[in-house]
């Protein structure tokens, strides 16, 4: 995978406090005019987060045969939190432009949903930035 999700701004802001619960397992305090969320509320806004990161899949043709299989054969209606939050941790994982792979034997899926075998790069442009982003070299293949 060589594309990195990305979260459009205003999503971030109404899930963040979800998303520092589930992924870094942290209760960010609440500014004075958000309230805070109850249970219920909370798993309202993780299946929001859920039906998005599914709807990511089209921006990565690669993995969306295992997306729409963990869609297929995970029923999110009748999930608990804990649950919830471990799909969200893993599609995180999956479609994160590093070497690791999601976990999701639990569910009946398999332990190593995101690698790819058998995939071979015909061609391609990489493209090395320096950190201040004044040089740039492109390589083709």
């Amino acid at each position: 995978n060589a594309r990195q999700l990305k979260i459009p701004r205003e999503k971030m802001k109404k899930w963040r406090y979800v998303l520092n619960k589930v992924l870094n397992k942290v209760d960010i305090p609440w500014e004075n005019d958000n309230p805070i969320l109850s249970d219920d509320e909370i798993i309202k806004v993780m299946l929001e987060i859920i039906t998005y990161l599914y709807q990511q899949k089209e921006n990565y043709p690669l993995f969306i045969n295992e997306i729409n299989k963990i869609e297929e054969k995970i029923g999110l209606g009748n999930l608990d939190y804990e649950a919830l939050a471990k799909i969200i941790s893993q599609l995180f994982t999956i479609y994160h432009c590093d070497s690791i792979h999601g976990n999701l034997k639990e569910f009946g899926l398999k332990d190593r949903i995101g690698r790819l075998c058998g995939k071979n790069i015909e061609s391609g442009v990489i493209i090395s930035r320096s950190i201040t982003g004044i040089r740039e070299d492109q390589y083709e293949f």
